[in-house]
């Protein structure tokens, strides 16, 4: 990546800024890119097509340049291109990329290849976009992880845009080494090549044939180099060997369960209900510390006010949290929970109890037979429908956020208000089943968690913790008071020592591959896969991949 962020400060071209999108990488990126002067934004969007997009619309210029972390640039690219669109009305621009031939023997067969597209009409892609125009057409489809840039290219061919070229170059320093980074490249590409060719059914095809009109043009360049030439057949057999093997895969098994690492993560989302104050006075600087996310549940109608003998953090607190990055989301207005049948009870009942570790049971037990004679629980669905648009109607407004994540009171529903969610704009609900959530059998809207209370240790939430790393499943822990003294015994008190020990836990298994994120954030991750790092330099703007 230095190299590349070095090449772009080197432009001929000085305003511009460049924005790197990175995605929880643990080696130096952030700190690299910063040397640089880069604005740095993680995210945990899993495809480039995604991450692109995302670093585009946080740039201020006026053009879009996307550029991967493993090419370099000549200094006069961003030049040419703005004067190109400037001076004759362009509204992109493609950039011919070559292959930095010292990499391998495999590096210079590539170069061979890369070499016949430099004055191509098929097998292209323009990198350089008026933002408008990048914007007009929809970006990069996000559906797709193989030909996403082909499929950006036919688009703006399909609208009429008016498409120019450059002389200055890309230049590629991160081709394969060895042939089996070659098939490895390729087969994973060949598990979601299908999307594109759906989409691209003519011309998707003539770009992503053996045979190419280019490489008949040069064909005395393949006459002149023997040795490459066989080279080039050798790599273009394993190409398409390894990319049929992968679509086959794809095939049989699935392609969004194949190609996504989503499924293959174990997620932890910190939760914390009613967010008293004395709560966030002690948690904001910890998560803060660790660069953590949380979701906060309020009951609106008690902000700023004792609830249950405690006062709820105030409006600025509120503020300070969505500053902050944190999910701001639904408790609904008055804290009442809904009326629910004997038989709900025990259904309930019986997935906590056998979802719930060992030591958890006969707190379980003892919670769910207080609860079962509570009186104060709404019997009207109607009226209980409206406090929790109520609720939600206020967050949007107040705090000017997407309130999309609703956590029931005391944890309880019925298959009425589950029923209804969606139609209000909730995309998940969280419940106070005990247990983990699979995301191949996902339930969005009757989330199970992992409840922290008086009896939980670090040591408990540990074991939670790993069994979710291990299984690949999402982790919903639920926080209500944390302080440093229980003097009147709450029942759901955590202390902060034992909260700042946990922090701690999770952010050693961060460097390990969990991901540690807001219950609307897994979801947005979730709808992408099932409906659904970069650098862009923008004059002012770059986006660099990693």
């Amino acid at each position: 990546m230095a190299k590349c962020l070095r090449s772009i400060k080197n432009q001929t071209y000085k305003n511009i800024e460049t924005i790197v999108v990175d995605r929880f990488s643990k080696d130096k990126t952030v700190e690299i890119a910063k040397s640089y002067g880069a604005k740095v934004f993680v995210t945990n969007a899993r495809e480039r097509s995604v991450q692109k997009n995302f670093g585009v619309k946080q740039s201020i210029g006026k053009y879009a340049y996307i550029v991967d972390s493993d090419f370099i640039v000549e200094p006069e690219v961003i030049e040419e291109a703005v004067k190109k669109c400037e001076n004759e009305n362009y509204d992109a621009i493609c950039i011919h990329n070559t292959s930095d031939p010292t990499i391998s023997f495999w590096s210079k067969v590539k170069k061979l290849e890369r070499d016949c597209y430099k004055d191509d009409e098929l097998n292209v892609a323009a990198r350089f976009f008026r933002k408008e125009v990048f914007g007009a057409i929809g970006g990069f489809n996000e559906s797709l992880v193989a030909g996403e840039d082909y499929d950006l290219h036919n688009r703006l061919l399909e609208k009429g845009f008016r498409i120019g070229r450059i002389k200055a170059q890309e230049i590629h320093i991160g081709e394969p080494k060895t042939i089996w980074e070659i098939a490895r490249k390729h087969y994973y590409y060949g598990k979601t090549i299908g999307e594109f060719i759906k989409k691209n059914p003519r011309r998707g095809m003539k770009q992503l044939s053996p045979i190419r009109p280019a490489f008949i043009r040069h064909w005395k360049k393949f006459v002149r180099h023997p040795i490459l030439s066989l080279g080039f057949i050798i790599y273009q057999f394993v190409r398409y060997f390894s990319a049929g093997l992968g679509f086959l895969e794809s095939v049989t098994r699935g392609r969004k369960e194949m190609h996504t690492p989503f499924y293959s993560q174990g997620i932890v989302t910190l939760t914390f209900d009613d967010c008293y104050e004395e709560t966030i006075n002690n948690v904001i600087s910890i998560l803060s510390k660790y660069k953590m996310k949380a979701t906060f549940y309020f009951p609106t109608s008690f902000i700023g006010k004792k609830f249950e003998g405690r006062k709820l953090v105030s409006e600025n607190g509120i503020k300070k949290l969505v500053k902050k990055g944190h999910e701001i989301a639904s408790h609904s207005h008055s804290h009442i929970p809904v009326s629910i049948t004997l038989l709900d009870n025990i259904h309930r009942f019986m997935i906590s109890f056998l979802g719930s570790e060992s030591e958890n049971k006969l707190n379980f037990l003892r919670r769910s037979i207080k609860f079962f004679f509570k009186k104060n629980q709404m019997k009207n669905v109607e009226q209980y429908i409206n406090d929790i648009l109520k609720s939600k109607t206020t967050i949007e407004k107040r705090y000017r956020v997407n309130c999309v994540s609703f956590a029931f009171p005391d944890g309880v529903y019925n298959n009425k208000v589950l029923n209804i969610l969606q139609r209000l704009g909730f995309t998940s609900a969280r419940t106070s089943d005990i247990g983990y959530n699979h995301f191949k059998k996902l339930k969005p809207y009757a989330l199970k968690v992992q409840s922290w209370d008086k009896c939980t240790t670090p040591e408990m939430a540990e074991k939670w913790v790993k069994k979710a790393y291990r299984k690949k499943l999402w982790l919903i822990e639920v926080f209500h008071l944390v302080g440093r003294e229980n003097n009147d015994n709450y029942e759901y008190f955590t202390s902060i020592y034992h909260f700042k020990k946990h922090i701690e836990f999770l952010n050693k298994m961060k460097t390990r591959g969990l991901w540690i994120l807001p219950q609307k954030e897994v979801m947005e991750i979730f709808s992408e896969i099932s409906g659904k790092k970069e650098v862009v330099v923008s004059p002012a703007s770059k986006l660099v991949r990693k």
